[in-house]
């Protein structure tokens, strides 16, 4: 039986994604080694969108492309910098939030 795998979650205070070793209600409380998302929909902080990344490196995005919505629709909400549910997207923005979710 193998393990199943961890995430690759949004560390705000670094700006960049990293494995989640140990997280729940909308948070990581450890972080690992950097990664990117397979599906490839990363956070963009200058913009606070959600953007399609065309060349990611160490865990953070050099070339952002089109807004995109990651699997779930699970975002981070700026205002506490917790993970929850997008109930109303647009563009890679969320204007009103829902339940926590992920990592």
């Amino acid at each position: 039986m193998s393990c199943p795998a961890q995430p690759c979650a949004y560390h705000p205070g670094s700006d960049r994604y990293h494995v989640c070793l140990s997280g729940a209600a909308g948070r990581c409380f450890h972080y690992g080694r950097t990664c990117a998302p397979e599906h490839g929909c990363m956070h963009d902080a200058a913009s606070g969108r959600y953007r399609r990344c065309e060349q990611a490196e160490e865990g953070r995005c050099l070339r952002f492309g089109d807004a995109c919505e990651p699997p779930g629709a699970c975002m981070l909400d700026r205002r506490d910098q917790l993970l929850r549910t997008c109930l109303d997207q647009a563009d890679g923005r969320c204007s009103r939030f829902g339940d926590l979710c992920g990592p």
